[in-house]
């Protein structure tokens, strides 16, 4: 959510736990993600219950500031998603296609490979809809797992890319 705070732009966050920890490790990168990509400078977070009601608004952090404090390198996340979306885009010729992109933190292993598209993917699995070279859906948690430089978790993360009609109406599907 976004909201004007003395003539600049501002994203609202809420937590429902302290910003400590796993926190500055795991989630800050989303929200750097989110707000990096599209010039929000200032993120302005709150604490919220368990029934999503903000309780306390507890102050603002930079958007600059969190890959240092999050001890993960924003310029690496850039040009890893730069280069992985730059190959997807290559391989994706027609409609009916995926291209199927897989990340193994672990073994540190990225494998791409182009497949008819299909309708059932596990529910981990990502799709992100492409129409021409415009990427209609990138900013999701499942991406900033994807490109986390040194990401030590033992999971392989999933995304689909592919082109599609309802794309081309502006519509991102996921299944």
């Amino acid at each position: 959510m976004h909201f004007l705070v003395d003539g600049e732009l501002v994203e609202i966050k809420t937590q429902q736990h302290a910003m400590v920890g796993h926190f500055w490790r795991k989630k800050s990168l989303s929200w750097w993600l989110q707000s990096f990509l599209i010039g929000i400078k200032t993120i302005v977070v709150g604490f919220r219950d368990n029934h999503g009601i903000v309780k306390k608004w507890v102050g603002s952090v930079r958007t600059e500031d969190l890959p240092k404090r999050g001890e993960w390198n924003g310029n690496a996340c850039l040009n890893l998603l730069s280069s992985v979306l730059s190959t997807v885009r290559s391989q994706l010729s027609s409609d009916g296609l995926a291209c199927v992109v897989r990340f193994d933190p672990i073994k540190k292993h990225i494998s791409l490979q182009a497949e008819p598209f299909k309708k059932n993917y596990p529910s981990t699995t990502l799709l992100v809809a492409l129409t021409g070279s415009y990427f209609v859906h990138i900013l999701d948690a499942h991406i900033s797992k994807f490109i986390r430089n040194g990401a030590k978790e033992s999971y392989t993360t999933t995304v689909v890319f592919s082109v599609f009609d309802e794309c081309k109406k502006g519509v991102c599907v996921r299944k």
